[in-house]
C-alpha cells in the first residue's frame, strides 16, 4: 500500500469533508477522492460516508482511526528517519559512467574526497564514448561534461 494513503486516510477522518483535507494536504479534492477509492478497494470497506456536507467514518474507519496515526508518528520517527544518508558509517558501492576526460580531471579529486568523507563506500567507473556523455545519456547520470567537474572538484 502507499502509505501516502495513511496521511489522506487521518486527513479525511479528521476533517470529515474532501476539500478541507485537501487543502491541509496541499492536493486537490481530486486526487483525495481518487486517493479515498483506493483506500476503499485495499480495505474493503467505504469508510467514509457522504452525508451531506460531511463524510461519516464507517465502523471500520473508526476501528483505523487510533492505530493510523500511531503507524504513521512510528514511521516517521523511527523507521524513515534512520535512512538519513551518513557517509562516515555509510558502507556501499556507488557507480558512474564517465569519458576519459572526467577521468583524468575528475576522478581523482573525487575520490580523496570519498576516502575522506566515507572511507567504507567504494567507486566502480565505466568508461562510455564521449558522444554518449555529451548527449547526456549512459545512464542515470552521466558525469564528465565541464560542468559537473568544475561543480564538483572545486
Amino acid at each position: 500500500m502507499d502509505l501516502n494513503l495513511l496521511r489522506v486516510f487521518e486527513g479525511n477522518y479528521r476533517f470529515r469533508n474532501l476539500t478541507q483535507a485537501a487543502e491541509q494536504l496541499r492536493g486537490t479534492q481530486s486526487a483525495l477522492s481518487h486517493s479515498l477509492g483506493k483506500l476503499r478497494r485495499a480495505f474493503h470497506n467505504e469508510l467514509l460516508i457522504r452525508r451531506g456536507r460531511s463524510m461519516e467514518p464507517t465502523v471500520r474507519a473508526a476501528a483505523l482511526h487510533s492505530p493510523v496515526p500511531r503507524m504513521m508518528e512510528t514511521l516517521s520517527t523511527k523507521v524513515l528517519s534512520m535512512s538519513q544518508f551518513d557517509p562516515s558509517t555509510a558502507q556501499r558501492e556507488f557507480s558512474m559512467a564517465m569519458i576519459n576526460m572526467s577521468e583524468l580531471v575528475f576522478l581523482p579529486p573525487f575520490m580523496n574526497r570519498l576516502e575522506k568523507q566515507a572511507p567504507r563506500c567504494t567507486l566502480r567507473t565505466r568508461r562510455m564514448p564521449w558522444e554518449i556523455g555529451a548527449r547526456g545519456g549512459g545512464g542515470p547520470r552521466a558525469a564528465g561534461m565541464i560542468a559537473d567537474i568544475c561543480r564538483f572538484t572545486s
